[in-house]
């Protein structure tokens, strides 16, 4: 056994964080496909602007759903989903005129007529967002955005919130229409939205207009109480609320016109229908919410906008305590009228190796508009109804901290004289462990044209006292890989695996491993020449190691073990690394003495463990 000296050593080292891009805003470009040749991975743009060989990149198909169109109670229901959710990753090959060429064959078959769309994913070394991360907010008309994805090799720090809240498909549109009503006189499950003459009422809406979803409507059945796939229903005509929208989970549906005075007729619209994901073959936008009927409010939001769709990969998430969400929105408000559905929850899939801290992730259910009755006797509109929760993709480790699922609540009732009302919640959305994202390991014919390796991802998890290194890296096949790990000063090697035709992915397990720090790289050899893949930093735990800070003291305390070549930081409420040390022996145990900090909230943090703790002076 090595013997270590009882003092530690240490070095003061500038801030310096190597390779790491802010980011804020929206990062991702989109483009709409216009066709696609199967046989030579080749997908024609509307515009190939910012694509480049080696680029990361989703294809996603929106659309395409076929649902029962008949005038009944089954209206809207998914009699088939065709090619609409299907999606996968890949990586430019070639990019030629308005095309293009993907080094892997693609998996899924795609109806381009269907609002496909190809979205750049861009990759960092390490990535800080410093301002709030967004997807572009889905637009039909051009059947792009709504989808936010990133690639980070080492770590993604948060400074600011991500979110594809209410980037999803659009809630049903708002309308007030001229007060003309008869009883029961709607009773049907789609209208045309359009208002029209009824009897000698002007200007009346039959019904409010459905929530968007994966299915399109002709505008004469664009109305009306029936669900359409996860779009929720809108309220008919008189005052009934509209029903929320859903994705894996069903939607809850809308208030009913329960009023005993005035204009009465039950009608409330449908919530969204559950979606089948094909064992996450297939992910989707949270469906628009249903607009309620109205004819007093002079103004509200409709239905809720779904959520959208979140990937992330990373070997290591930094949360500081922000939200990543994929929210639906909230329905429109009324008084004196049916109010509107909540947006479904949206699509969040993770493929991170470590998390630094406890993580907040979204893909709620927007709950739905509140109605008010106005004190009004006999009078008692519907409220809108919850929608659903959307899904959380795990590929990897499971984080601590909150994973949030959960449905809207229907919308609530004010200065209601009502006994009752029977809007309904939405359902729980789900969580899946264990998931694999969609990608092809079969290389297509464009590989020829790749001189250089690519290395497509290169990913550890631990469990237990083992390290699982899994890698994809296109190659030619008198190639071969080493894997190396290093604890102390030398690189030591591991293995060495060779290379196969048409084989894109690899792994290799490192058991039975002592407590420390750890780093690993592979190095391809082909023919001549040697490729480096980035390295990658693992911790096998032994005793836990974990960061507090005393206000009293004004100390910051670490306890447990610390490794040689573990680094300490400090960051400021910017985000800026101000105090950095990198402990040169093994030890238990260490304090700092944070009294020269000014007033304000900072983050500490090593390898294994970090802390927010605020200074007052």
């Amino acid at each position: 056994m090595r013997a270590y000296p009882l003092i530690t050593i240490l070095w003061l080292l500038p801030c310096i964080v190597l390779s790491q891009t802010n980011i804020s805003g929206v990062v991702n470009s989109y483009h709409k496909v216009i066709g696609i040749n199967y046989s030579q991975s080749g997908i024609k743009l509307d515009n190939v602007s910012g694509l480049a060989v080696n680029d990361r990149v989703m294809i996603v198909q929106m659309k395409g759903a076929t649902v029962t169109t008949t005038n009944n109670s089954s209206f809207g229901s998914v009699s088939s989903l065709n090619q609409a959710g299907n999606y996968e990753l890949a990586t430019v090959c070639a990019v030629r005129s308005d095309s293009v060429f993907l080094l892997q064959q693609l998996l899924r078959t795609y109806n381009e007529a269907n609002k496909v769309q190809l979205i750049k994913i861009p990759r960092y070394t390490s990535a800080m967002v410093t301002g709030p991360l967004e997807a572009a907010p889905w637009d039909s008309a051009t059947g792009k955005g709504g989808v936010l994805a990133i690639i980070v090799s080492e770590t993604l720090t948060l400074n600011a919130p991500v979110s594809a809240s209410a980037k999803g498909f659009k809630g049903g549109s708002f309308y007030k229409d001229g007060g003309g009503c008869v009883n029961n006189a709607f009773t049907g499950y789609a209208y045309n939205p359009t208002p029209i003459t009824y009897l000698f009422y002007p200007n009346v809406q039959q019904a409010g207009y459905k929530g968007e979803s994966v299915a399109d409507l002709p505008l004469f059945q664009d109305g009306g109480k029936g669900a359409c796939a996860n779009g929720g229903g809108g309220g008919n005509n008189h005052n009934n609320g509209g029903g929320g929208g859903s994705n894996l989970a069903a939607a809850g549906k809308g208030g009913d016109n329960l009023s005993t005075t005035g204009c009465t007729g039950q009608h409330a619209g449908i919530g969204g229908y559950a979606l089948n994901s094909n064992s996450g073959g297939k992910i989707f936008f949270g469906g628009g919410g249903g607009a309620g009927h109205a004819n007093n409010t002079t103004s509200s939001t409709g239905g809720g906008y779904g959520g959208g769709i979140i990937f992330i990969q990373a070997q290591t998430l930094v949360n500081n305590g922000f939200t990543i969400s994929a929210n639906g929105s909230a329905g429109g408000n009324t008084y004196g009228d049916g109010a509107s559905g909540g947006g479904g929850g949206g699509t969040v899939i993770f493929s991170v190796a470590n998390y630094a801290d406890a993580v907040s992730i979204e893909a709620k259910g927007g709950n739905g508009g509140q109605v008010d009755d106005e004190v009004i006797p006999g009078r008692c509109y519907g409220e809108g109804g919850g929608g659903s929760g959307g899904v959380v993709y795990f590929s990897g480790p499971q984080p601590g901290g909150s994973v949030a699922a959960t449905g809207g609540a229907k919308g609530l009732k004010l200065n209601s004289t009502c006994a009752s009302s029977n809007g309904v919640n939405g359902s729980a959305g789900i969580q899946v462990i264990n998931y694999d994202f969609i990608e092809s390991t079969t290389l297509s014919s464009c590989t020829g044209l790749v001189l250089d390796v690519d290395w497509l991802y290169f990913k550890i998890n631990i469990s237990a006292n083992t390290a699982l290194l899994q890698w994809g890296a296109i190659t030619t096949t008198s190639s071969y890989f080493v894997v190396e790990r290093r604890k102390e000063e030398n690189w030591i090697q591991l293995a060495q695996i060779s290379t196969s035709p048409n084989k894109v992915e690899y792994s290799f397990r490192d058991p039975y491993l002592a407590p420390g720090t750890y780093q690993y790289r592979l190095k391809l050899v082909e023919n001549q020449s040697t490729s480096y893949s980035s390295i990658r930093l693992v911790t096998i735990k032994g005793r836990e190691q974990s960061i507090r800070y005393n206000p009293l003291t004004k100390q910051v305390l670490m306890q447990g073990s610390i490794d040689k070549d573990d680094v300490f930081q400090v960051f400021d409420p910017a985000g800026k690394c101000i105090f950095q040390q990198k402990f040169m022996s093994p030890t238990n145990g260490w304090n700092f003495n944070a009294s020269f900090l000014s007033s304000g909230t900072y983050i500490a943090r090593t390898s294994k463990s970090s802390i927010k703790f605020i200074v007052s002076n």
